[in-house]
């Protein structure tokens, strides 16, 4: 079963009460969606809500500084490969929260950052690289990862 399956799955069970705030949706339905995976033993899928540092090797959950996953593959050498975030409302995940994944992850600059909404769908996040066509100015052009 794909992620971006799991994730419908997990907020299809979970009812959103009036009573709620977004917030508490969200952090609920992040519980239930790493516990999901978890059970799944999806080959490579690990790092589930698993936080990192550039100052620590092993920070502990919410440690000030650090990022977390919602999840990461990684290959047989134990690389990251793909970073996965998942979002429950409106908010999206930028250029910028992307590159720090990465760079906290230690993950290569060019690994896939994916956003997952069960509205929006799945959603590979972009980096701008610099081509630089005379040693004044530079033409920045997209590519997507």
């Amino acid at each position: 079963m794909a992620m971006s399956d799991t994730l419908a799955r997990v907020m299809g069970a979970l009812e959103y009460l009036p009573q709620m705030s977004p917030a508490m949706y969200g952090t609920a339905v992040h519980i239930a969606f790493g516990l999901a995976l978890r059970l799944q033993g999806l080959p490579g899928v690990g790092d589930i809500e698993r936080s990192f540092s550039l100052d620590t090797v092993d920070p502990y959950y919410g440690l000030a500084g650090t990022i977390r996953t919602d999840a990461t593959l990684r290959n047989v050498q134990g690389d990251i490969i793909a970073i996965y975030d998942v979002k429950t409302g409106a908010q999206t995940i930028s250029r910028a929260r992307a590159d720090e994944l990465r760079a906290k992850t230690r993950a290569a600059p060019d690994t896939p950052v994916f956003e997952l909404n069960v509205v929006r769908g799945i959603s590979r996040k972009q980096i701008v690289l610099s081509i630089f066509r005379s040693r004044s100015r530079a033409r920045p052009m997209t590519r997507g990862i």
